[in-house]
């Protein structure tokens, strides 16, 4: 957890007010949401979010363009995360604000130093690519209000912000 503390501290950006910031080499952009912060990893392939209230939440989005593939396949992003929930027996639901489709996949538990975290991971899919992000806080906060807000409300939310440049 103190890992995870420190590179919510060390965020090269902080926000007061919304904010469009392209990630993943400027193909894929997202209006930050008012009172979060952000930053990026991976030589900004990954944009990492947080709420600015002390919660410990982490929200990492890192979009994989499938643009070179959309001439014989319009939706392949789409088709993709279609599939790949089907095969996993996942249920999909809609991304409102951009056409999306995503499920979440999977949680898992880890120790960080002293504290215990748990992080659910996801796809979303849009017609040119798709989206793989992960939401992860201590465990022990993972069934708080805040975290059923970020997962019944927020999260969809978040995903329907972002917007491919390639097509």
């Amino acid at each position: 957890m103190r890992s995870l503390l420190l590179a919510l501290c060390l965020f090269g950006s902080s926000l007061a007010c919304s904010q469009v910031v392209h990630f993943d080499r400027q193909v894929a952009q997202l209006e930050v949401p008012k009172g979060y912060r952000y930053g990026f990893e991976d030589g900004r392939r990954t944009l990492s979010l947080s709420p600015e209230a002390p919660h410990h939440i982490e929200i990492r989005l890192t979009f994989n363009s499938m643009k070179e593939y959309v001439s014989q396949r319009p939706t392949i992003g789409k088709d993709f995360v279609r599939d790949t929930a089907a095969e996993r027996g996942k249920e999909l639901f809609e991304v409102p604000g951009n056409g999306g489709v995503a499920f979440l996949d999977y949680s898992e538990s880890r120790q960080a130093g002293s504290d215990r975290i748990r992080s659910t991971h996801g796809v979303m899919g849009l017609s040119d690519g798709y989206v793989t992000f992960s939401v992860t806080a201590e465990e022990k906060k993972f069934d708080s209000s805040t975290m059923k807000d970020i997962f019944a409300r927020d999260l969809k939310k978040l995903l329907g912000k972002i917007k491919s440049r390639g097509v």
